[in-house]
């Protein structure tokens, strides 16, 4: 019997998840089920815990300022100072590389000491991962959430080290898309920040339900993000020379594009023996990749999934198929696993079941340190790209046609 999306996902909403909890211990019929739901949720608990303890050792001294987020630190000085945002010249290998309305989320911190504001930042990484296990764990169940977070271990330990935005991005994606409806300005305002931060991660936004789009939302969010890049066309070269010097800093610097991508337009370029430094090959694969993607989402949009689910398949997907996608960014697959795994459980559908289950181990499980030389040759051939969309299909495998009812994408 397959268990209705939209209703559970209603039980689990009323109460942050904790319910499922409660209905976990009770349908453990055995001491080995039940220490395994404990497990799951101590687990959880450790890594908060150690986590929070890393956010206190690395300062941004021991890292010599080479973080990410000292980056956006110093782009915030900038900002403030009327200074071009974007320089190579100036910042050598590292400059800043996001789109100039992303720098108000460092213009705060920019005011405070740099090791300070580093400080705040992983803080905030950390209260982020909180917040979207909680808003995953109404959908998908403690146990489950928090088994799925103690596996993405890695990803979150290297987003807080390396002082990447993606944690803290994931976490405004899933607060804005709650309240688009009752709160659409400052929610369209939030979502199209973190999403456009990495710009091709913007395809997420076609989960969102045509009727939640309300025209004047998005042209004051437009001219918003036009008053926030104000202080960036201040620059001596004009607006052609903001264009160019953004360019140069967002596909330029240290290493070039990078050749550890794992996005699914790298196994394309990989097939046809294209070099992975190339921007434009990986730019034209990224339609492909998101023509399978859209795939992917209208067959969820065709079955009893719910509107919350099918968003956090798209910003999983998003992940998956962008051109640029290193390890740290699969945190946004964080829902989608977690959800597509208490899905395949509950089914009861070995299939469903495999296929989530390979799924998690593609994105986390299997890596050079877990499993030496295999780890490496799969994640060479983009193992958590294709986990990524097994997820997505063990919905597909599973969850029942018919017209979308209310709740329903």
């Amino acid at each position: 019997m397959t268990t209705s999306f939209s209703s559970t996902q209603k039980t689990w909403a009323s109460d942050g998840g904790w319910s499922s909890l409660r209905a976990e211990l009770l349908r453990s019929r055995g001491p080995l089920q039940r220490a395994a739901v404990w497990a799951s949720m101590l687990g959880f608990a450790v890594l908060i815990a150690i986590l929070t303890a890393n956010a206190f050792l690395a300062t941004e001294s021991s890292l010599g300022g080479g973080s990410d987020f000292a980056l956006g630190w110093r782009a915030g000085g900038h900002y403030l100072a009327h200074e071009p945002l974007y320089s190579v010249e100036r910042d050598g290998g590292r400059p800043y590389k996001y789109p100039p309305w992303t720098t108000v989320l460092y213009v705060p911190l920019a005011l405070l000491s740099l090791d300070a504001a580093g400080l705040i930042w992983r803080l905030l990484t950390v209260i982020s991962l909180v917040y979207s296990s909680a808003w995953t764990a109404r959908r998908a169940g403690w146990p489950t959430t928090a088994a799925v977070a103690v596996a993405f271990w890695g990803f979150w330990n290297l987003n807080l080290i390396a002082g990447q935005p993606n944690v803290v991005w994931m976490a405004m994606c899933l607060w804005a898309f709650d309240r688009l409806e009752k709160k659409p300005f400052p929610a369209f305002a939030i979502l199209l920040t973190a999403l456009t931060g990495k710009w091709f991660q913007a395809v997420a936004l076609v989960a969102v339900p045509r009727e939640r789009f309300k025209l004047k939302p998005l042209l004051a969010v437009g001219a918003l993000f036009l008053l926030v890049s104000i202080p960036v066309l201040w620059n001596p070269t004009g607006l052609s020379g903001l264009l160019a010097s953004y360019r140069a800093a967002a596909t330029g610097g240290a290493g070039g594009l990078g050749g550890s991508a794992y996005g699914l337009p790298i196994l394309f370029m990989d097939a046809l023996g294209l070099s992975r430094d190339d921007s434009g090959p990986r730019v034209l694969f990224f339609l492909p990749s998101a023509l399978l993607a859209w795939m992917a989402l209208r067959g969820l949009q065709r079955r009893q999934v719910s509107l919350e689910e099918c968003f956090a398949a798209a910003l999983g997907l998003s992940a998956a198929i962008h051109p640029m996608a290193y390890s740290y960014t699969f945190v946004f697959c964080l829902p989608l696993a977690a959800c597509a795994i208490s899905r395949a459980l509950e089914s009861g559908d070995r299939v469903r079941q495999g296929l989530a289950l390979f799924g998690l181990l593609g994105i986390a499980g299997l890596n050079e340190k877990t499993s030496g030389a295999l780890g490496i040759f799969v994640e060479a051939h983009q193992i958590k790209a294709i986990g990524t969309f097994a997820l997505a299909c063990s919905y597909l495998k599973g969850a029942p046609l018919g017209r979308a009812s209310e709740g329903t994408c």
